[in-house]
């Protein structure tokens, strides 16, 4: 394995396999030095770009001017059409540091999404609710009409723990798959 690492070490696919083995493996630091690396030698590559962006960005540890950077990274791809937009949408969203402008953008592609996920809805009517979240009660019934009864245990689970995390505890209550 690693002579295939050292053998061609600018090669994007080697590369990019160097890094899915460092992620699997565990061994954050040699992950996030292959990430580093490629980014170096391909900074088009958008795997580079995420894993970078995200690691450097969630990292407490790190700078504040470095978690901008890693930030700044995300938003590249959030913005763009590539195949790691939806991935850097959802570690902005877990990053936390949001503008009110920011959050609208991170809404908007949330909502644009082709196949939304569960969650997907969920992280939306969260950004929704910081946006404009002086009604809760309005978000509430919102959130209510929107599952329904016939909707899937999952869902109505899942928006019965949104309602609860927002202080609806009754209509979290009537949610609730029993």
């Amino acid at each position: 394995r690693r002579v295939l690492f050292r053998s061609t070490p600018s090669d994007l696919a080697v590369q990019r396999m160097e890094i899915q083995f460092r992620r699997m493996t565990g061994d954050r630091e040699a992950y996030l030095a292959a990430a580093h690396a490629a980014l170096r030698d391909h900074p088009e590559d958008e795997l580079s770009q995420y894993v970078v962006g995200a690691a450097i960005s969630a990292d407490r540890r790190a700078a504040p001017d470095a978690r901008e950077s890693g930030r700044r990274l995300l938003w590249g791809l959030a913005l763009g059409e590539g195949s790691f937009r939806d991935e850097a949408v959802d570690a902005l969203i877990r990053a936390g540091v949001l503008t009110h402008g920011q959050r609208g953008l991170l809404l908007k592609a949330l909502e644009s999404r082709a196949k939304p996920r569960v969650d997907d809805c969920f992280r939306a009517l969260e950004l929704r609710f910081q946006l404009h979240g002086e009604d809760r009660a309005r978000f509430g019934a919102g959130v209510i009409a929107a599952i329904g009864p016939d909707s899937p245990p999952v869902e109505r689970a899942g928006a019965a723990t949104w309602l609860g995390r927002t202080g609806q505890w009754p209509s979290a209550v009537s949610l609730l798959p029993l």
